[in-house]
């Protein structure tokens, strides 16, 4: 629009100059319109050069990953996306919660011993000893033997038996030393962890919550054992495929220093265990042997211990009254 208005009034000037010089308003020519045009487009014309030589204004918006971008075409990140990052950053880890369980094994209910149960023996000959014997092993195998001395033997089937007997040497305190040396306590169950959702307290005012939970179990402790060789004890040829379940050690009632090993068996076609028990004193090893059934250990296992824990050694013997 201004280059119109422009246009007409540099004609109206031409006609008026050329008036006064007596020129007919027609004598406008072309090139003079082409002059007039090129005057009123000069300024835009040096504008758009100044603005083609300006460098492009750059906003650090428009700045990623070291190329540059209109822009309109740079979208900020949605609102939504930005909160759900802050509450990522804020949200806070699991609270762990510890608790321990006790682990007890069944209670077995053992047999309580009574004096009734006994009977006594008094070897005086070579390494005096004494003993309780129970009853249950059954009757003396050696009585109509013309022997006596340092060993017994009772017996009242092919599954329960017992024998005890002192002897100078023998091969017994090494084998008993490997079933200790063997004695390996097992780990304790592993804890277990869960992830767990406390529910809301409205009395206290709680929200739920989720926790970790890490329960660690107590347990009495757990053994394996090393099997051992006995055969230089000279074991009764009827017990088959002996395992070793325990070895230990004790102090008999007179305050010495024993040791003991169990092991499950076959006896004439019956799952047996064996018990047998070592006790040194004045140069003699004192051994005990005593089978019974399995499905009657706890009947025999306090009978077994009984004896062995009963043995006094020496001349001097509490059962010298009996």
């Amino acid at each position: 629009m201004k280059k119109t208005i422009g246009i007409l009034t540099a004609c109206l000037l031409l006609a008026g100059s050329a008036q006064a010089a007596q020129v007919q308003p027609n004598a406008i020519t072309s090139d003079m319109l082409a002059d007039v045009n090129a005057q009123l487009n000069a300024p835009e014309a040096k504008e758009s050069g100044e603005a083609a030589k300006k460098p492009p204004v750059i906003n650090k918006t428009q700045l990623q990953n070291g190329n540059v971008k209109n822009a309109q075409n740079v979208k900020s990140a949605p609102e939504g996306e930005a909160e759900e990052k802050t509450a990522q950053q804020v949200k806070k880890e699991p609270r762990v919660i510890r608790k321990t369980v006790k682990i007890t094994p069944p209670q077995e209910k053992l047999y309580l011993t009574k004096p009734t149960d006994f009977t006594y023996y008094v070897n005086k000959e070579g390494a005096a000893y004494s003993l309780a014997i129970p009853y249950a092993f059954g009757s003396d195998l050696l009585a109509d033997l013309p022997v006596s001395g340092p060993m017994i033997a009772r017996g009242a089937s092919d599954t329960v038996a017992m024998s005890f007997n002192a002897a100078a040497v023998g091969d017994a305190p090494q084998i008993f030393k490997a079933a200790l040396a063997g004695k390996t306590q097992l780990p304790p169950p592993a804890p277990v962890t869960k992830h767990i959702t406390l529910p809301a307290d409205k009395s206290k005012g709680t929200p739920a919550e989720e926790v970790i939970e890490i329960t660690e179990f107590e347990a009495p402790p757990q053994y394996s054992y090393q099997q051992v060789d006995v055969t230089p004890l000279g074991l009764p040829e009827q017990l088959k495929n002996l395992t070793l379940v325990e070895a230990g050690e004790y102090k008999t009632f007179q305050g010495l220093n024993s040791q003991y090993m169990q092991f499950k068996c076959m006896s004439g076609g019956v799952p047996c265990m064996v018990r047998l028990t070592l006790t040194q004193y004045s140069g003699y090893q004192y051994t005990g042997f005593y089978l019974f059934p399995e499905a009657q250990r706890l009947t025999f296992i306090p009978l077994a211990n009984y004896s062995a824990r009963s043995l006094q050694c020496g001349s001097r013997s509490v059962f010298d009254r009996f």
